[in-house]
């Protein structure tokens, strides 16, 4: 079970989510940028520069999206997108996109995705463009031999300190966690409404190096507490916590009781997956597709996710 980092493929790009960004008012962070058509000029250098910059800068930080054909809202709140802006596919096409960010990008970012989102009909070759750029493990330099990085809603020139802590990206593990259906012809619908799913909590170690202690807490709204069977949640004044890690003990029966002993850690060596938890859960919590924060901490990372339970759920192919 070697898997790829799934972020990025859990999202689904078309024309439909870029409109509800707008409409719901989508603010720029630390992982979402947006930049107008004009942005995009084959024949300007300083453009294509500003490109290299921008891609780098996610890639150094956290890895996030662009999203080329937005137009930001002027005046006292900007970084608010305000409408499309499209680009014509025909005179700035998706290939050139990736060919300045190949070439003006050293080392080359890898597992960068370009989703092209047709606006109106194909026949008028207007398009946005979303960029997923990856988390890289190691630092990226711009054309301009400067390193960059995300900080707010910028990017920005970093100090040499940061540039070697990000290098050592290389020589740190990474936890992914997912859910996987322990029945296989798993499906839920509004009649099996409280019934109980069993499902699998895997993990995968996709750095670099071994990773000897991984906690994992499933968190959530209080409310949503009652969706979780096994293990058993604990319980707090607006929330609730599953904590589940990669300890392993022997169990020894003396007289008429049971005893626990020579609990230990299990490592968990790169690019091995695990499973590390059976978990039990309402079907409630998928129908009604409830909120999850995911704490995943390592002796040398700490990451936190924040999806819906249904983005979390992988069917093996």
């Amino acid at each position: 079970r070697i898997r790829n980092d799934f972020k990025s493929k859990d999202i689904m790009w078309n024309l439909e989510k870029i409109e509800s960004y707008i409409e719901n008012r989508v603010e720029e962070n630390i992982h979402l940028d947006y930049k107008a058509a004009a942005a995009l000029d084959r024949n300007s250098d300083a453009k294509k520069n500003e490109i290299a910059k921008d891609v780098s800068a996610f890639a150094n930080s956290d890895g996030g999206i662009i999203i080329y054909g937005i137009k930001e809202s002027q005046g006292e709140q900007p970084r608010f997108p305000e409408k499309i802006d499209s680009i014509n596919k025909v005179e700035f096409t998706q290939e050139t996109l990736e060919q300045i960010i190949n070439s003006r990008i050293s080392p080359k970012i890898h597992g960068i995705i370009i989703t092209p989102i047709s606006i109106g009909t194909k026949e008028n070759n207007q398009v946005v463009y979303v960029v997923e750029i990856p988390k890289s493990n190691t630092a990226h330099q711009a054309k301009d031999k400067r390193y960059y990085r995300r900080y707010n809603f910028e990017s920005q020139m970093m100090d040499d300190w940061e540039i070697k802590d990000i290098i050592n990206r290389q020589n740190k593990s990474k936890i992914l966690v997912w859910l996987e259906p322990s029945d296989h012809t798993f499906i839920v619908m509004k009649s099996q409404a409280d019934s109980k799913i069993n499902l699998s909590l895997w993990i995968q170690n996709a750095g670099n190096r071994m990773a000897e202690y991984v906690d994992v807490f499933i968190c959530g709204k209080l409310e949503n507490a009652k969706c979780f069977f096994v293990p058993k949640p604990a319980k707090f004044e607006d929330s609730f916590e599953v904590h589940i890690n990669n300890e392993i003990s022997h169990k020894i029966p003396l007289e008429d009781k049971e005893f626990t002993i020579n609990i230990q850690r299990r490592p968990i060596l790169p690019k091995v997956s695990i499973l590390l938890e059976e978990i039990v859960v309402s079907s409630n919590s998928i129908i009604n597709n409830i909120d999850l924060e995911i704490i995943i901490s390592t002796e040398d990372d700490r990451v936190i996710l924040k999806k819906k339970i249904s983005e979390f759920i992988q069917f093996e192919k």
